[in-house]
C-alpha cells in the first residue's frame, strides 16, 4: 500500500447501508423512488423512477437519498452491482426501491465524489458477488459491507486531486463514446434507408408473398434437449439478419428430424416474439444439419420467382416491419403474425436477374456497413478499457 493510504471494508467507512422500501406505487403525487433501471453507467436517471404513497407506508429520513450517496443494485440478472453517486441532492424527497441499496460513507473521511469513484472502481467485484439461484441473485447487507474493501489516500486534498484527473478525463471519455455510438448509428441508417431506397422501386410489379411461394411450414413443437444429434434453431438464434449459432438445443428424434430437416437457403421468419421482435428473419446457409422450432416459419419460395435474399432483405426492411405492426395479434407482451398473415405481404416481385443484381449492391453496402461497425464497436471497447485503466491506475497511488 502507498504511504499515506488506507485500505477498509466498505462497512467500516459508511454510516449506512440499506437496501430501500417495498413501495405502494401511485400514477403521480407521493414521493419518487429509483430502481433498478434508474441506475446505468454510472449515472442515475430520475425519469425512470415512480411514485410511492408515503401515507400508506412511511419513508424513513434515512431512507431519503441526498447528495454523496452511492446507489448499488442488489439483485438482478443483468442489473446487479451497477453504481451511480448522487453529486446533488434530488429536486424533491426520493428514496429507492427493495432492489436497490443506499450505500452513505462517514463525515469526514473522503471528498464526496471520492467515494463514489471508490466504488464504480470495486463494480466488477460487486457484479461478481450475488448470491441465488433460478436466474436471479442478490447481494446481501452483510456481503456488501464486509467482503468489499475501498482504498484511499487519508489526506482530502490527494482525493479531490484525483477527482479532478478522474473527472476530466472522464468527461472526455463520454464525449468519445457519444460519438462513436452515433457514429455506429450512422453507418446503420445509412444501410436501412439504402435498403428502404432499393425496394421501394415504383417500377416494380407488387404481389403478396403467397403469389411468390408455395406455402408456409410451422417449425417442430417436441420437447427440445441440452445435448443431441441434431441442432433445434429457435427464435433467440435469429439475430440482426442473420443465424446466431450459440445457445442450441437438440433433438435426437428421427421423425421431426425428417420433416423439418432444413435445406440450404431456407428462410425462417419468427412467428412469435415480443412485439420489438416479431418478424424477424434469416437464412439457414447449411452451416451444418439443423431443424426448427415451433416459433418459426419456413417459408418455401418458387426458386425461379423469389431469391432467398432479396426475400430476406424484405421481410426485415421497414416496409415489411410496417406492415406486419398492421396484421400481428398482440396479447400480454407477446406478438404473433401467423402464416396466413405472413402469405399476405406485399413484396416486389421484378425479375430474378433484377432481384439478383439488388442483392449484390446490398451485400456490397452491408459489408462496408458491417466493418465500420467492428471499428465503432472496438472502439467502445477500447474506450471502456481505458476508463478501468484509469480507476486502476487512481486507487494504486499512481495519480
Amino acid at each position: 500500500m502507498k504511504p499515506g493510504w488506507r485500505e477498509e471494508p466498505l462497512g467500516e467507512v459508511c454510516q449506512f447501508i440499506n437496501r430501500g422500501i417495498s413501495p405502494k406505487y401511485l400514477e403521480s403525487g407521493g414521493i419518487a423512488v429509483l430502481n433498478q433501471k434508474c441506475v446505468r453507467d454510472h449515472e442515475v436517471n430520475f425519469a425512470l423512477g415512480r411514485r410511492h404513497d408515503a401515507a400508506a407506508k412511511k419513508v424513513t429520513p434515512e431512507r431519503l437519498v441526498r447528495s454523496g450517496d452511492v446507489l448499488v443494485n442488489s439483485t438482478g440478472t443483468g442489473t446487479l452491482g451497477r453504481v451511480a453517486q448522487l453529486r446533488k441532492n434530488p429536486t424533491e424527497p426520493t428514496t429507492v426501491d427493495s432492489h436497490v441499496t443506499i450505500v452513505r460513507p462517514k463525515d469526514g473521511l473522503f471528498c464526496s465524489e471520492f467515494f463514489g469513484y471508490a466504488l464504480v472502481a470495486i463494480e466488477e467485484k460487486i457484479q461478481e458477488g450475488g448470491e441465488g439461484c433460478g436466474g436471479q441473485t442478490e447481494l446481501s447487507r452483510s456481503k456488501l459491507a464486509d467482503d468489499y474493501r475501498v482504498r484511499f489516500p487519508v489526506d482530502i486534498s490527494a482525493q479531490r486531486r484525483i477527482v479532478a484527473i478522474l473527472d476530466e478525463a472522464f468527461e472526455g471519455i463520454v464525449t468519445a463514446k457519444a460519438n462513436a455510438e452515433k457514429n455506429l448509428q450512422n453507418a446503420m441508417s445509412v444501410f436501412d434507408n439504402f435498403l428502404d431506397e432499393n425496394l421501394a422501386n415504383s417500377a416494380w410489379p407488387r404481389k403478396t408473398l403467397g403469389e411468390l411461394c408455395n406455402g408456409v411450414e410451422y417449425g417442430s413443437s417436441a420437447k427440445s434437449k441440452k445435448e443431441g444429434r441434431i441442432p433445434v434453431l429457435r427464435m433467440g438464434n435469429i439475430q440482426s439478419g442473420c443465424l446466431d449459432w450459440g445457445d442450441l438445443v437438440y433433438t435426437d428424434a428421427e421423425d421431426e428430424i425428417a420433416k423439418y430437416l432444413l435445406k440450404k437457403n431456407d428462410v425462417l421468419f419468427n412467428r412469435t416474439n415480443s412485439p420489438e421482435l416479431v418478424g424477424k428473419t434469416a437464412i439457414y446457409r447449411g452451416e451444418m444439419p439443423a431443424i426448427f422450432a415451433g416459433y418459426l416459419i419456413r417459408i418455401n419460395r418458387n426458386e425461379e420467382l423469389l431469391n432467398a435474399d432479396f426475400l430476406c432483405y424484405f421481410l426485415n426492411s421497414k416496409a415489411a416491419i410496417e406492415y406486419g405492426k398492421t396484421v400481428v395479434i398482440s396479447s400480454v407482451n407477446q406478438a404473433n403474425i401467423n402464416g396466413t398473415k405472413l402469405k399476405s405481404y406485399p413484396i416486389p416481385a421484378p425479375s430474378l436477374s433484377e432481384q439478383i443484381a439488388t442483392v449484390a449492391k446490398l451485400n456490397e453496402l452491408s459489408e462496408s456497413t458491417r466493418r465500420l461497425s467492428d471499428i465503432y464497436e472496438r472502439k467502445l471497447v477500447a474506450l471502456d478499457d481505458l476508463k478501468k485503466s484509469l480507476l486502476h491506475q487512481a486507487f494504486t497511488g499512481q495519480l
